[in-house]
């Protein structure tokens, strides 16, 4: 089975094929105020250098948030896009389980927001789904100080660890879901600014 991963959500563009189980070609770069200029040509490109044709994705996958409101947008739109146009299914998954699936213990991945709120979750190497949240960074931190604490950037107050991106096992762990692509959706955990 070839796969295409998409991830445009947070601090880096994560794009991966790969095929029965193994990654073809992945490609991670710093994400910035010009991903919609050329997420295209970088999807293009990962595709050519894994020397498939579009048409032979059988399935695709693609971080739905919590994360960066436009490139949350960006990534789900292209994967719904390709997914109806090549009839195949499509997955989402949580940026905060991405995070943590690298690691084989339990972790709590934090993606910073604005007055102390974090949005977060608790994976573990079994479970890797869980109910995100939207909290106070203190609340979180005081409950959960046995557990490894993840994120990309500095947290006042908390030793974090980098997130570690295990594409294959997301890929074996949701091997078997598909959703339904007109029900696919961003998961942005609280509501924007504009929804209040």
């Amino acid at each position: 089975m070839k796969t295409l991963f998409l991830d445009t959500s947070s601090f880096y563009i994560n794009i991966a094929t790969s095929d029965n189980d193994k990654i073809v070609v992945h490609h991670q770069e710093k994400n910035d105020q010009k991903l919609s200029e050329r997420i295209f040509f970088l999807i293009e490109d990962v595709i050519e250098k894994s020397n498939f044709l579009l048409s032979d994705i059988d399935k695709i996958y693609v971080v739905n948030g919590p994360g960066s409101f436009t490139g949350i947008r960006v990534g789900i739109t292209i994967a719904k896009t390709l997914a109806w146009n090549l009839k195949i299914p499509i997955c989402t998954i949580s940026t905060l389980m991405m995070m943590s699936s690298g690691y084989k213990e339990t972790t709590i991945p934090l993606i910073k927001d604005r007055n102390g709120f974090v949005y977060s979750g608790l994976y573990n190497e079994e479970a890797m789904k869980s109910n995100d949240i939207y909290i106070k960074l203190e609340e979180l931190v005081i409950s959960n100080k046995k557990y490894k604490f993840l994120s990309y950037e500095e947290v006042e107050g908390v030793e974090v660890f980098e997130p570690k991106v295990d594409i294959i096992e997301i890929i074996k762990k949701f091997k078997d879901e598909k959703e339904n692509v007109h029900s696919v959706k961003s998961n942005y955990i609280k509501k924007m600014d504009v929804e209040k």
